[in-house]
């Protein structure tokens, strides 16, 4: 009986055991079961219509944040200080986002997102398994719409000739972070290349644009060293002011045309970082331009080899005639062109001032190509004169003479013999007289009569030729009489 009631409670078991095994694998079972979204044109077809309540951008990427925030009525950048960012470039991914067409999609479930590489960042360390989070904000903070872009990749097009340059399409794996597709993944024909989570990619680089330049001034930490270059219009060259003899600006060597125009910067400092001991031994250059404007500026160096920086501050002032002065006997119809000419010449000069004038208050870590004339020494910028000893062909003057170059012995000729020094040749040589050629004397050709007559007329033959006299020898000349260099020559006799 004991038996019997062991087996029953062993098969009870084992029944029971059978039962769990059955639900564990349906629930397995359904939890594989993925849901995807419905196959749609656009991967974002309601970010359009959303675009106006967009007030901030979070792009994440493994360890790098950047927060771009709408403050008053301009984009900042939060990581920058609030330092103003490039409006152009947010209104770009915003458009090109919401435009993107999908090319097709796929199921992932949650252990597929890291092979896709779609999972979140964390914003503190890198995970190989995340991509890029692009989180659009309302006024309060609150999401709008997130995704985040995954794995990039090669694709092939079936049925097309394979591209001479090899590969195929350029595609980027891409889902939604809200759950509104479920676990369906996107795939489109664009990898964002200028996407970045890097602060200073985001900055609005558009800085100095100095134009017309009339003079530039230097004032160098070492006293030596300064400069102040100057010209009185736009065609003529540029010159020291109060030069001292033989300092000649080398404009080839240092062109200031161009000098700041439409520079641009590489990244601006923190209030943390830019330190009034950062910019203590700065050399101080003041610009003016026949516009009008004044560009005090501060420029350093700091650091060496491949940690070299360059670092510049600015402050702006202009200027401008607030009225234009009518010509003497000006016609009507002239005034009123000019005075329209006037004043859209005066509205881009104020406009190009009050944007100049944002760059204040900042220090700009900028590239050593921009700024590097600024930071020459003025022995540096001295035009070299060339060498008075120099002729053009090579040989060497000193004062009273003209040392000759021998010319290089013929090949296969033996070596010519040293010769012993000798003195310089006097290039003063006095004439020499030529005596006349003497005239070859003259021969009388009388005709030679004939020995026999002509029997017919009785007379006698014409008289033969006389031969042809032979040409006469010229005269030898005298060759003038050599003399020694350190007296003067006699006169050929």
């Amino acid at each position: 009986m004991n038996r019997i009631l062991l087996l029953l409670i062993v098969l009870g078991g084992l029944l029971g055991l059978a039962l769990w095994k059955r639900d564990t694998n349906n629930k397995r079972s359904n939890s594989a079961k993925l849901i995807g979204a419905a196959m749609r044109e656009l991967l974002l077809p309601t970010l359009k219509e959303k675009a106006n309540d967009i007030r901030k951008v979070r792009i994440v990427d493994g360890d790098k944040a950047v927060n771009l925030a709408l403050t008053g009525e301009i984009w900042t950048v939060g990581e920058r200080d609030n330092f103003p960012a490039a409006f152009d470039k947010i209104a770009k991914l915003v458009s090109e986002l919401a435009e993107q067409k999908v090319s097709k999609k796929t199921e992932a479930g949650k252990t597929a997102l890291g092979d896709l590489q779609l999972e979140l960042p964390s914003g503190k360390e890198a995970n190989p398994k995340a991509g890029v989070h692009i989180d659009f904000l309302d006024e309060k903070g609150s999401s709008i719409m997130g995704l985040v872009l995954g794995k990039n990749r090669e694709s092939t097009t079936v049925g097309k000739e394979a591209s001479p340059f090899g590969g195929g399409n350029t595609e980027r794996v891409v889902r939604l972070v809200d759950g509104s597709d479920g676990d369906t993944a996107w795939w489109v024909n664009n990898q964002f290349y200028e996407l970045s989570a890097k602060p200073e990619d985001w900055t609005n680089k558009s800085f100095l644009d100095v134009k017309e330049i009339r003079s530039v001034a230097v004032t160098a930490p070492t006293a030596a060293d300064s400069w102040t270059v100057s010209h009185k219009d736009t065609s003529g060259e540029f010159a020291f002011e109060g030069a001292a003899p033989g300092e000649v600006f080398d404009t080839a060597k240092t062109p200031l045309a161009s000098l700041l125009s439409n520079a641009t910067f590489t990244d601006v400092l923190t209030k943390d970082k830019a330190k009034p001991d950062l910019m203590k031994d700065a050399s101080k250059v003041k610009i003016t331009t026949f516009e009008g404007f004044t560009y005090n500026l501060l420029v350093t160096k700091k650091g060496e080899g491949s940690d070299l920086k360059h670092y510049i501050s600015v402050a702006v002032s202009a200027d401008f005639p607030k009225a234009r002065t009518p010509e003497k006997d000006e016609k009507e119809e002239d005034k009123k062109k000019k005075d329209e000419e006037f004043a859209t010449k005066k509205k881009d000069l104020e406009e190009r001032l009050a944007k100049q004038k944002a760059t204040e208050g900042w220090v700009y870590d900028i590239s050593a190509y921009t700024v590097e004339t600024l930071l020459k020494k003025k022995s540096e910028l001295i035009k070299t004169a060339p060498d008075p000893k120099s002729n053009p062909d090579g040989s060497t003057t000193t004062k009273g003479s003209v040392t000759p170059i021998m010319p290089a012995p013929a090949p296969g000729a033996p070596p010519a013999a040293p010769s012993a020094p000798q003195k310089p040749i006097s290039v003063t040589t006095p004439p020499v007289t030529v005596p006349p050629l003497p005239q070859a004397p003259k021969t009388e050709i009388k005709p030679t009569p004939s020995p026999d007559a002509n029997p017919a007329t009785g007379k006698p033959n014409p008289p033969a030729a006389a031969p042809a006299p032979a040409p006469a020898k010229p005269a030898t000349v005298p060759a003038p009489e050599s003399k020694p260099a350190a007296a003067p020559a006699a006169p050929a006799k």
